[in-house]
């Protein structure tokens, strides 16, 4: 029954939005989450590390920061990744959601400034780039559009183009960090003088091991860079 009221009502408002977690219509376009998922994807955590910004169910620094060095200096991570936001970060990520993107980045923005004074440290935004046969596949990045969104709210510069992907990868999907450290190693690379003595701001999707980070930081910091920090619109609960 719950199937037929939604065909039902996507008949009748064809051009209406969508909620990204649930799939109900949503009537108003200033929202981008319905409220009836809104507290689920918008939960606090009952903590965050103070080294990658992963959402903790206690304590002050994760299991994975506690045991490595990253090079970066500190991330921040917006949602809890569940079953109520990894229908969001699918949409953005392969159902060509972009407008979603930019708006999460814009919403990313608040939260930067919630938990960290990260934003008065940067002077250029860097989404983490695809590999081009993905990009190709794909059409476009949605890294690059979450970075959009915060740079509107922020007014930093977005450079696109300063870090590339250099080669195609494996599939992160099932490899531990070490796996995914080695699948990465030398993959990125700094193609534009734009970031030299400058402070970045990574931008992507979903922070898993922090592999794909630590490997666009050590490009970036080859390249020149200052600092190194970045965010990210989920991560799991540690």
């Amino acid at each position: 029954m719950a199937d037929y009221w939604q065909r039902l009502l996507s008949s009748l408002y064809p051009s209406s939005p969508h909620c990204p977690s649930c799939g109900r219509v949503l009537f108003d376009r200033n929202h981008i989450i319905c409220p009836k998922c809104a507290p689920f994807v918008f939960a606090e955590a009952p903590a965050y590390c103070k080294v990658c910004g992963c959402a903790m169910r206690g304590g002050d620094v994760c299991k994975i920061c506690y045991e490595n060095t990253y090079l970066y200096e500190r991330g921040v991570s917006m949602l809890i990744y569940n079953r109520y936001t990894r229908p969001i970060i699918h949409s953005i990520k392969y159902n060509n959601n972009t407008d979603l993107a930019y708006r999460l980045g814009a919403l990313l923005s608040i939260d930067i400034l919630r938990k960290t004074d990260i934003l008065h440290k940067v002077d250029v935004i860097v989404p983490i780039p695809l590999a081009p046969l993905r990009y190709e596949q794909r059409g476009y990045n949605q890294a690059q559009y979450i970075a959009e969104g915060l740079a509107s709210a922020t007014s930093k510069p977005v450079e696109a183009c300063a870090l590339q992907k250099i080669r195609e990868t494996a599939d992160q999907i099932g490899l531990s960090r070490l796996e995914r450290e080695d699948n990465l190693r030398d993959s990125f690379a700094t193609v534009s003088s734009v970031i030299k003595n400058k402070n970045v701001l990574l931008i992507d999707d979903v922070l898993t091991t922090g592999a794909t980070v630590q490997a666009c930081t050590k490009a970036l910091r080859e390249g020149g860079c200052n600092k190194v920090y970045f965010a990210v619109i989920a991560s799991s609960l540690h």
